[in-house]
């Protein structure tokens, strides 16, 4: 059983891995990462690893369908202040790059924490809890927030087709490539 050690309570990620909070019962089996550990370092290399990272370390998806603003942005930023973020974001890094971007969905979740982070600068929104995703290509990523953007919450038809038209483009790039 692996264990990883955060503030957002006891929270299950598939396969028998488990999340708990530092006030939850007895020492952490494996996988703690401090937040000083875990911000850009081999662990988080790892595809499906979960780690917690600096909020500053992490970037919206620059090409996320949705370009419309998330009608539910002021209640998604109310429940992190309240609650912190529910579950974590999937985050992924380009070869070469020196940061994260959001890999599927979540871009209104890291700015609603970022917000309150750069307003309160409340250590409880400096890090939040990530799972890693390998680097695949961006057409995977793009596919990912759309998939992700149309579960959620409803998106505009024009960024639903836009999205769609972009992923076409990343794909016929890709296959010339």
């Amino acid at each position: 059983r692996r264990v990883i050690r955060f503030a957002l309570g006891r929270i299950k990620f598939g396969a028998g891995t488990t999340a708990v909070a530092p006030g939850d019962g007895p020492g952490v089996v494996t996988g703690t990462v401090t937040p000083e550990e875990s911000s850009l370092t081999p662990i988080a290399q790892i595809d499906g690893s979960v780690t917690i990272l600096r909020i500053t370390d992490i970037q919206p998806y620059e090409k996320n369908p949705r370009q419309a603003a998330n009608p539910l942005f002021d209640t998604i930023k109310a429940s992190i202040r309240q609650r912190g973020m529910d579950a974590p974001l999937k985050v992924t890094r380009r070869p070469d790059a020196t940061h994260y971007v959001v890999a599927a969905g979540g871009n209104t979740r890291l700015l609603a924490q970022l917000q309150l982070w750069q307003e309160t600068a409340d250590p409880r929104f400096e890090t939040l809890p990530v799972v890693i995703k390998a680097w695949r290509s961006e057409s995977d990523v793009l596919a990912g927030h759309l998939i992700e953007n149309e579960q959620r919450a409803d998106m505009t038809f024009w960024d639903k087709a836009r999205g769609v038209v972009a992923l076409k483009t990343e794909l016929e790039q890709e296959r010339a490539a």
